[in-house]
């Protein structure tokens, strides 16, 4: 089992930048609801050349910011961990991150 669970993080590691912009992305689905219907709220009252930009700033740059700093240091972590506790974190986010998502 231990064999298994090293030769299958082996064919992980080099994937890990990749494995890491899709965490950061699906999160980003996750509370993208929620942030959606805040700025909705907030920005309701404004023109909508305004509202229009606001949220292309918002999905363009904000996420795009996020998804571009925040995965270089997520797969900083992930390439730190052992191989047991790699694929453990990957099964466990992924699986949650399912969840939430049926969810929405």
């Amino acid at each position: 089992m231990q064999s298994l669970m090293l030769n299958f993080s082996a064919l992980i590691k080099p994937y890990v930048m990749q494995i890491s912009i899709i965490l950061v992305t699906c999160s980003l689905v996750v509370v993208d609801s929620y942030i959606h219907s805040k700025l909705k709220r907030l920005i309701k009252g404004l023109n909508f050349v305004f509202r229009i930009g606001i949220y292309v700033l918002l999905f363009t740059f904000v996420y795009g910011f996020m998804i571009t700093f925040i995965s270089p240091s997520l797969a900083k972590l992930l390439y730190s961990l052992s191989p047991g506790i790699l694929l453990l974190f990957l099964i466990f986010s992924f699986t949650l991150l399912g969840i939430l998502i049926e969810r929405k």
